[in-house]
């Protein structure tokens, strides 16, 4: 299984690490910060990114994963107007990577703060506020995953994953997971356990074997 994307896929990896079988399951990463998983070179705003979209052309002519997984800060990327961009080079990517005969999943927007989470946990306990979803939790990656869903229709060798309606349900993300950690360590990337409570949801919908 390849997980491919930038540090919004990186978060991943570890929780998939600790909720699936090393006997059953051999996880590649390909990961580059503020990279879209992409094999558009010249969509890529930095040398790096062309850089790793070239290495990823060159990975997939002689390589054949069971599995691709693709990450990223979607709503970064889907920034107007850059939506049906983004869009257009998923779909030339995914129907490529179909094409070798490999399935790929794309995981949509990850829970992301509207700040640093752990800050804002610790100034609502200082001034002794309960803390709510509805006022941590941007709003923005509820109607992002609707249209990405939306415009990446599923097929046979294809699946979007919505990771909010895995992880909040009516909305309501968690803030903190069990012993009080704190979902993510900044405003959208997942703590070593933020990222296995969220890999032990979604690793059933990607199915995978659990441990």
């Amino acid at each position: 299984m390849l997980l491919w994307g930038d540090s919004l896929a990186a978060h991943y990896f570890h929780g998939l690490g600790k909720t699936t079988d090393p006997q059953a399951v051999n996880i590649l990463q390909a990961t580059q910060a503020a990279c879209m998983p992409t094999f558009n070179a010249t969509a890529q705003g930095t040398a790096s990114c062309r850089s790793l979209a070239r290495q990823m052309d060159a990975f997939f002519r002689d390589r054949k994963p069971g599995l691709v997984i693709l990450s990223a800060d979607w709503l970064e990327y889907a920034r107007p107007p850059r939506f049906e961009g983004m869009i257009a080079d998923l779909r030339q990517t995914i129907a490529r990577i179909n094409g070798s005969g490999i399935p790929v999943v794309l995981l949509g927007p990850a829970v992301q703060f509207r700040s640093r989470l752990p800050s804002m946990l610790m100034r609502a306990h200082l001034r002794h506020v309960d803390a709510r979803p509805d006022d941590f939790v941007l709003p923005d990656i509820f109607p992002l995953d609707q249209k990405m869903k939306a415009a990446l229709p599923a097929d046979d060798r294809f699946s979007y994953i919505s990771v909010v309606d895995a992880i909040c349900p009516a909305r309501q993300c968690p803030l903190t997971i069990e012993g009080g950690i704190p979902l993510a360590w900044d405003h959208a990337h997942l703590t070593a356990e933020g990222s296995v409570y969220v890999m032990d949801r979604l690793a059933p919908v990607l199915g995978l074997k659990n441990k």
